[in-house]
């Protein structure tokens, strides 16, 4: 299964196209997705993190669902989830990311929702969920990012690793800041691998933290 799996990394990363079983329609990957080096860059932190359950937002074509499930060894983890979300996945993806899962046999472990973030991750507080590591690569509005962390806080485990692409626009940059100034966030990484993709690891706080109401650090 790894090896199915790195084998359509490598397929995809050569040729940056996927045909969509969908539609027919030819997709260019990239730079949509994040880049192979970034891939490569979230293979190690899943590997160094090794989480149970993952709570992806945002789909998209699939290439960071394939680097994480590379990274896994689901042969010691039969119960790993995989929790993502994207209400674009047909619209706009042809449901490619679906696709590429299924293909590289990896769809049980997967649990898909086409709602909206703001609307799923609320759900998944109310029915108990729990899960120790996220990647946050869905809208890149500074109000959804800002509405994804928040929730994202009551849904993972304490200390919990947080994966963020794009930190180099400035709405994601401004939502971060506020749980590094107020919630005592720590960025562990923030590395430029391209042009085009700039990522960063945010790690939540390990013990609560006791707020006043009128405590506020403006960001």
């Amino acid at each position: 299964m790894e090896n199915l799996t790195q084998n359509k990394i490598k397929e995809i990363a050569s040729s940056g196209k996927v045909i969509a079983e969908m539609d027919s329609k030819v997709h260019e990957i990239f730079p949509v997705s994040l880049d192979p080096v970034e891939g490569k860059s979230l293979q190690k932190i899943i590997q160094e993190e090794d989480p149970n359950t993952v709570i992806e937002i945002g789909l998209g074509y699939g290439f960071a669902a394939l680097n994480i499930f590379a990274a896994k060894d689901l042969s010691s983890k039969r119960n790993f989830r995989f929790i993502t979300i994207d209400p674009n996945q047909d619209s706009w993806f042809s449901n490619i990311g679906l696709q590429l899962l299924r293909e590289v046999d990896v769809f049980e472990h997967v649990e898909f929702h086409n709602n909206p973030s703001e609307l799923v991750l609320p759900r998944l507080i109310t029915a108990g969920e729990k899960a120790d590591f996220a990647i946050v690569d869905g809208n890149h509005r500074f109000e959804h990012v800002f509405i994804d962390l928040f929730f994202l806080g009551r849904l993972l485990e304490p200390g919990s690793l947080i994966f963020l692409d794009d930190i180099q626009l400035p709405g994601i940059q401004k939502a971060v800041s506020f749980f590094v100034k107020n919630l005592d966030w720590k960025i562990e990484a923030d590395a430029h691998t391209s042009t085009k993709h700039h990522w960063a690891a945010l790690r939540t706080r390990s013990e609560v933290l006791e707020r006043d109401f009128d405590s506020f650090i403006d960001f």
